[in-house]
């Protein structure tokens, strides 16, 4: 290597790829792969929290690091979300609900610190 060819930081890498490309990277892009419907996409809680909404539909799904639920939703403007949560206790109470077949069912999602909550 010479003295003025020294290694560049990463950043500077691709910095630098983006110039020799008019904008562009020479790497693809992990999105040109695979395929995905844009309606399958999750949501979490936090993208509702703070919204009434009402839940019409719950699914107990096995995942890769245990089980997570996840349930249908429509807010007062009648926009349908899915969303998924771990939440051992909100799991709970889904399952309790299912059980009881108590749906379609109203519900308020918020945080308290790190933690989320329903009234």
């Amino acid at each position: 290597m010479s003295q003025n060819s020294q290694p560049l930081p990463l950043w500077d890498m691709h910095e630098k790829s983006l110039e020799q490309g008019k904008g562009k990277s020479r790497m693809g892009r992990l999105s040109d792969y695979g395929e995905m419907d844009d309606k399958a996409t999750l949501e979490g809680i936090n993208d509702i929290a703070g919204v009434e909404v009402t839940i019409t539909s719950v699914r107990f799904i096995e995942g890769q690091h245990g089980e997570f639920a996840v349930f249908e939703c429509t807010d007062p403007d009648g926009v349908v979300h899915v969303v998924s949560t771990g939440a051992m206790f909100l799991m709970d109470k889904f399952r309790d609900a299912v059980k009881q077949d108590a749906l379609p069912l109203e519900a308020k999602f918020f945080l308290k610190g790190r933690y989320k909550m329903v009234e």
